[in-house]
């Protein structure tokens, strides 16, 4: 994950009232997620303030059930 992604996640969802809005974000294969206890709280920050993820094209790429273990709870 680029450096600045938490934080830029949360000030959108500041700025635009997090009442009114349901952010979704969509990963995709390009690059894989790392699996580090780093990754997982930044996940847990942003599930935390309702941000929620979406697996594009699961199964293939870098999409796989790895990430739905290493990352329970998270995904669409």
């Amino acid at each position: 994950m680029a450096a600045g992604f938490e934080k830029e996640c949360l000030n959108l969802v500041k700025k635009l009232g997090n009442d009114k809005i349901k952010l979704v974000l969509e990963l995709t294969e390009r690059n894989p997620i790392p699996v580090t206890p780093e990754a997982r709280a930044i996940f847990d920050s942003l599930h935390q303030h309702n941000i929620t993820f979406a697996l594009d094209d699961f199964g293939t790429g870098y999409a796989t059930y790895r990430y739905l273990q290493a990352f329970p709870g998270r995904f669409y």
